[in-house]
């Protein structure tokens, strides 16, 4: 195997990686200690909209439709989501955000903004801008 495509693929996985471990811990310093990657991950479809099914959120987060019932459970638990059934169909599930989970919402979005400047203050604006190009490029290539 090519060691370049090794070597660029641990350097994608282990940026992805610390991206998560700084939201993360951005969520930890603002009182949610019990936020994991994974937490973060299947909130962001709910983010965007609020009230999906269950298995749309799964497909969403790229998440296995066997492991969302205990992720969702434990989203409830952390009084992040509430569960209803659908008024039209009581055999799916909707998830809805709570107050705790829109400020979770806040929170990440900060996160994110400083990730985003530390980027920019790294490669500059010019910078960061091709390197979201370079990288839609090539997961669109993949």
């Amino acid at each position: 195997m090519n060691g370049d495509r090794v070597h660029l693929g641990n350097l994608l996985a282990e940026g992805a990686e610390r991206w998560r471990e700084r939201l993360v811990e951005t969520c930890r310093h603002a009182g949610f200690p019990d936020v994991t990657p994974t937490t973060c991950q299947v909130l962001w479809p709910l983010f965007e909209r609020d009230g999906r099914p269950i298995s749309e959120v799964g497909q969403l987060a790229g998440m296995a439709k066997s492991s969302m019932t205990t992720i969702v459970r434990g989203l409830e638990r952390g009084g992040f989501v509430r569960l209803e059934s659908d008024p039209a169909d009581h055999r799916v599930k909707r998830l809805w955000l709570t107050p705790r989970a829109r400020e979770l919402e806040r929170v990440l979005g900060d996160g994110v903004t400083r990730l985003r400047h530390r980027v920019t203050a790294t490669l500059g604006i010019a910078g960061q801008q091709q390197l979201q190009q370079n990288l839609l490029r090539l997961l669109d290539s993949l």
